[in-house]
């Protein structure tokens, strides 16, 4: 089965504010991707799925100026390629900058946190209706293959 390719736009709609003017479209990114035929979500295959805790942290982590404004310009930059590498990943196993680890947590509710910079980190969890797990009852971070960005944190520890 091939693939088809498809272009993504990341559209907010905006109203103008003016009494009977017609909203606007902002078009923030416009991205080429693959779907196998028949699926509903974009992606390459055997690549981490991202899913966002909320949406001003989806905002901050597919808008530079948004990360730059909320998180400066040297974390907001560093933001990105680990974002890029998250993306680029079959699973949370294969990442190797940002010193990712386990946070506390039981069974299919562990998170794992990805340094930033400036103490800044990424802490996300696995996104799976039914999450992978060992047969000793862990998560198995190596068979997940979706992700939910909970927070981007400061470590003041």
């Amino acid at each position: 089965m091939g693939f088809k390719t498809c272009d993504i736009a990341i559209v907010d709609k905006a109203n103008t504010g003016r009494p009977g003017a017609e909203s606007q479209c902002v078009v923030h990114s416009i991205y080429t991707t693959q779907m196998r035929p028949g699926s509903r979500s974009p992606g390459r295959a055997g690549t981490l799925e991202l899913a966002f805790e909320t949406k001003l942290l989806r905002a901050i982590c597919e808008s530079e100026a948004h990360a730059k404004h909320d998180l400066g310009a040297q974390v907001a930059e560093v933001l990105k390629h680990r974002l890029a590498d998250l993306r680029a990943a079959s699973s949370p196993k294969d990442l190797v900058a940002g010193n990712p680890r386990e946070l506390g947590g039981s069974g299919s509710q562990r998170q794992m946190v990805v340094d930033v910079c400036d103490g800044h980190r990424i802490v996300l969890c696995a996104n799976h209706p039914k999450n992978p797990m060992t047969t000793g009852g862990d998560l198995d971070w190596s068979r997940v293959s979706r992700v939910k960005i909970l927070r981007i944190d400061k470590d003041d520890a």
